[in-house]
């Protein structure tokens, strides 16, 4: 991606705090950004209550869990989302899948039983079917990568 970036002459910044914005130009930091087109990707980090948490977390800030999404002191908390510390990158869709994964959870130790949950494999899923093949690997190689390792 940043071959084709760099060959339609797109510049990225990143790591940069924007103060403010107006038509045509970014102000931020250490100065202004001017530009015909912009394409914002915020950073993301977890709600202040998480943050406020003293519990152990990753360097950005996010919970680390037990393998059942519980906060490994309090097994009654579950956490997913923009606040745990997962390895791939936090999204809406990947929030949900926890959800679903976590009333699984629930319901299997509600009922006594051991949580079994999916091993799927591979970078993602439609529906039941794996996504494989140049499409992923390119997006899990370029902004979805990234985002995994902004500072957030």
């Amino acid at each position: 991606m940043a071959k084709w970036f760099q060959e339609h002459e797109v510049e990225t910044l990143s790591h940069i705090s924007i103060q403010s914005f107006e038509q045509g130009v970014l102000h931020h930091e250490s100065g202004d950004i001017y530009s015909d087109v912009t394409i914002w990707t915020a950073g993301i980090q977890p709600v202040k209550i998480i943050q406020d948490l003293t519990v152990a977390k990753d360097k950005q800030g996010r919970v680390v869990p037990g393998a059942h999404y519980q906060i490994p002191d309090h097994p009654e908390v579950f956490v997913c989302g923009d606040c745990a510390s997962l390895p791939f990158a936090p999204s809406a869709q990947a929030a949900e899948g926890q959800g679903y994964q976590i009333a699984h959870i629930i319901s299997s130790m509600w009922h006594g039983e051991e949580p079994k949950l999916s091993k799927k494999t591979g970078f993602g899923l439609i529906g039941k079917t794996q996504v494989t093949g140049r499409v992923p690997r390119l997006l899990k190689s370029g902004m979805l990568w990234m985002s995994k390792r902004h500072i957030g």
